[in-house]
């Protein structure tokens, strides 16, 4: 990966073929090489400011009908902020996000929202987030919007119309 000192930038590798390259941004350090669940390779953010940006000017990641979002993560500490995002396209009026729910619920659960051409719909886990590597999974098939923890149904919902499709960023972190 390139690294920029000036801005605390480096890139950010897809190699799933599919050339969603990203960046990162307000990394201090060398952040990077953090054990993970699969060996070496995971991020630490610092839960302030730092996060991926994956640009989707061509469109390349427009998915108006279907929607599967797969990622690991594991919280250190209590968390903090405000309903803060862990994966998002977008504002939350706009396309998806995994967030940490703070306002629903205040349970620091973890929460999956899209909005649609039919409005915003959004689940909850319910359960505190552990401070463990977890597998969380997301789903909507135009019909349903579901929740996964470490592979386990926790949640679902009714759900209908299409995502937009824009050039929203797609931001980690």
């Amino acid at each position: 990966a390139a690294t920029d000192p000036l801005s605390n930038t480096f890139d950010v590798v897809d190699y799933s073929g599919y050339d969603n390259h990203g960046k990162t941004k307000n990394f201090e350090g060398d952040e990077r090489g953090n054990q993970g669940v699969l060996g070496t390779n995971s991020f630490n953010f610092d839960g302030e400011n730092d996060y991926f940006r994956i640009d989707t000017t061509e469109g390349n990641l427009d998915t108006p009908n279907e929607l599967t979002i797969t990622f690991w993560a594991k919280r250190e500490g209590n968390g903090a902020g405000s309903n803060p995002r862990l994966l998002s396209r977008g504002s939350f009026f706009q396309n998806y996000q995994f967030l940490e729910d703070n306002f629903l619920n205040s349970d620091k659960s973890m929460a999956f929202h899209i909005q649609t051409s039919s409005g915003g719909y959004t689940v909850d886990d319910n359960e505190k987030i552990p401070n463990s590597w977890t597998l969380y999974t997301g789903t909507y098939n135009g019909s349903l919007l579901r929740l996964y923890r470490n592979g386990d149904l926790k949640a679902e919902a009714s759900a209908s119309g299409s995502i937009p499709t824009n050039n929203n960023p797609i931001g980690i972190g």
